[in-house]
């Protein structure tokens, strides 16, 4: 979650030059070089967004929906939001960010994935086929 955010906000602080002059050479180069990196840090990227965002909400999400009355998909928005707030505090205190626009990211940022997950829990549930895109080895496992 942390990256992105700093993503976000490096990004918007480079809308304009202040003083009307060019970026200049040095800019674009830095550009450049992001781009060609970007697509062999994002894998990293997601990742930790998972283990730090979509995975502990899903996990307290099925918790709650079992034990507590109400859809579990409106668990897994509770649950995104709780973890966004969380997740901006940290940012806040640590980095001096500013606590309600970061918590709006992440929570923008986690909502469709945690979603996600919970829609690929519910699909295994009802019709038997295992989580996620691989098909598996065992008779119980229709091929796709």
């Amino acid at each position: 979650m942390v990256p992105a955010i700093g993503l976000i906000w490096w990004a918007g602080t480079q809308q304009g030059d202040d003083y009307g002059g060019s970026y200049g050479f040095l800019y674009v180069l830095a550009l450049a070089v992001m781009v060609l990196v970007t697509p062999l840090v994002m894998p990293f990227v997601g990742f930790a967004h998972a283990v730090a965002h979509l995975v502990p909400a899903g996990r307290l999400a099925r918790v709650s929906a079992r034990h507590v009355r109400g859809p579990a998909w409106a668990w897994h928005l509770v649950y995104a939001g709780a973890l966004a707030v969380v997740w901006a505090a940290v940012t806040a205190l640590l980095w001096s960010w500013p606590f309600l626009i970061t918590a709006t990211v992440l929570a923008a940022l986690g909502v469709l994935p945690v979603l996600g997950l919970g829609h690929l829990r519910r699909r295994a549930r009802v019709t038997g086929r295992p989580q996620g895109f691989w098909p598996c080895g065992s008779p119980r496992c229709s091929p796709p």
